[in-house]
């Protein structure tokens, strides 16, 4: 991976590599439940060699379940990469309210059980309860809040932070959420 970026009339060069490639394609096994941040990370990579002319497809497979990722058009995923670029810039300068866990537990809340995001009124207070459970935590799993980290910059949970914590989902992590195919689904 070798991409140049113009990100606010400067050049941000991109560079790394991406492990993984196998003849089918990118393929990412966790030993675990294959959460919001591993697909994040399976998607960041795809986006990385689509943007290079790969036209395979990714999988990121979970004991819980797997994922593929189509293969997109270079300048797609370049456009894409800008916007997570832009992304980890601002959040270099300010706190970024992402928050995986409780991103994907707002998302989850309004998705059908065929797998369409469905926004609106009823579904997004649904979204709200979810994000500050997968904040605060409970009895049986730990919050985002019991990172030392999120406990310093957000120690408690209002309004306000369960608004940025949607709107950064919805930028960040719905396009995965949409891109991605159930692999028992997929071809």
């Amino acid at each position: 991976m070798n991409q140049s970026f113009t990100l606010g009339g400067k050049k941000v060069q991109l560079q790394g590599w991406v492990g993984n490639l196998y003849a089918n394609g990118h393929v990412v096994f966790r030993a675990g439940n294959a959460g919001a941040k591993e697909q994040m990370a399976v998607w960041i990579n795809h986006l990385c060699l689509c943007a290079g002319g790969f036209s395979g497809q990714s999988l990121c497979i979970g004991t819980d379940a797997g994922w593929v990722f189509a293969p997109i058009e270079p300048d797609t995923a370049r456009s894409w990469l800008s916007f997570y670029l832009n992304g980890y810039f601002t959040g270099l300068s300010q706190p970024l309210a992402f928050l995986p866990r409780s991103a994907n537990a707002g998302l989850s809340a309004q998705f059908s059980r065929a797998g369409q995001f469905e926004p609106g009124e009823e579904n997004r207070e649904k979204a709200n309860d979810k994000i500050v459970q997968a904040f605060m935590g409970g009895f049986m799993s730990t919050g985002d809040v019991e990172n030392a980290y999120v406990a310093r910059v957000w120690p408690n949970i209002d309004e306000t932070l369960v608004d940025n914590i949607y709107g950064c989902a919805k930028d960040y992590l719905l396009p995965v959420l949409e891109a991605r195919e159930k692999l028992e689904d997929a071809n």
